[in-house]
């Protein structure tokens, strides 16, 4: 049987090598040694600034566990 395929991005959280800007919002600056979340997608590389990450992962997490939810009741 073959493994069971992930449904997220390719994410991880590094450390910046230099100053720039959030992915998301232009306004938000990550400096260089700050911890920011890497999205990779199509080798194609999207930084975020901490704020910006902790917002978004947890709108996710909360999106997963309501699809989670359906599936399970449906059972």
């Amino acid at each position: 049987m073959p493994p069971l395929k992930s449904t997220t991005l390719r994410l991880e959280i590094d450390t910046a090598g230099r100053k720039h800007q959030c992915h998301h919002n232009k306004c938000h600056e990550v400096f260089k040694g700050q911890t920011r979340l890497k999205v990779t997608e199509d080798r194609s590389d999207e930084h975020f600034c901490r704020d910006c990450a902790i917002k978004m992962l947890k709108a996710d997490i909360e999106k997963l566990q309501e699809l989670l939810a359906k599936l399970e009741d449906r059972s």
